[in-house]
């Protein structure tokens, strides 16, 4: 057969990751942590620098993947325990203009949110070392204030090992409510100026992950 396997792979990866583009209206809790001028100029429905590769496409499928997995079996081991439970609980908070989904909320009395995140080794090995990342602390406490829920748990699963680290954080955590409120707060200002500069220009690691650095974040 004169047929190229990787490339039928490549091209069906590419052709599965297409969207259907939406507009957006609000900011999204889980860019939470990341590059503000890049969250700005992605509501703005900007060019990114480049288009996502097969490669790229690749990677975030199987972090789906492995988030859905874990929801369903979780959701599973949970049946019959008299507890409540609700995947992909949509969030809406209209005094930051924010909006997301929170992965799982349990309801046995109290609720709690259980945010999932899949990690590879060496981000993994830092999580245990060092702790849960900074923005995915943003973005569970911003479910939790969303939702009224006092407590919730991020989850972390390593894709190369299957190891798990557990964290529980508490809505009144004071610390990570102001990070939380100064990022909402200068995207905000930004926006209502029409202006991104007003936006700190970031060179850590932040920049590695941000679609819109070259062409626009840097101008």
């Amino acid at each position: 057969m004169d047929i190229k396997i990787t490339s039928l792979i490549n091209n069906a990866i590419v052709q599965d990751g297409k969207r259907e583009e939406r507009e957006i209206t609000s900011w999204h809790i889980s860019a939470l942590g990341s590059c503000l001028r890049g969250v700005y100029f992605q509501r703005l429905k900007v060019l990114r620098d480049n288009e996502m590769t097969a490669k790229d496409l690749a990677q975030m499928k199987i972090g789906s993947l492995i988030h859905d997995y874990i929801q369903k079996i979780l959701t599973k081991s949970l049946e019959g325990k008299d507890i409540k439970i609700e995947t992909e609980k949509r969030v809406e908070i209209p005094e930051f203009g924010a909006t997301g989904y929170a992965d799982i909320v349990l309801t046995n009395g109290d609720s709690e949110v259980v945010e999932l995140k899949s990690a590879n080794k060496d981000s993994f090995a830092f999580i245990k070392k060092q702790g849960p990342k900074e923005n995915h602390q943003m973005q569970l406490w911003s479910y939790l204030y969303g939702l009224g829920i006092k407590q919730g748990r991020l989850i972390y699963l390593s894709k190369d090992y299957m190891d798990t680290q557990e964290f529980i954080f508490k809505v009144s955590d004071k610390n990570i409510e102001q990070r939380v409120r100064d990022e909402f707060g200068l995207l905000n200002k930004a926006w209502e100026a029409k202006n991104p500069l007003l936006l700190p220009l970031v060179t850590d690691w932040r920049v590695t992950y941000c679609a819109y650095h070259k062409n626009n974040c840097l101008k």
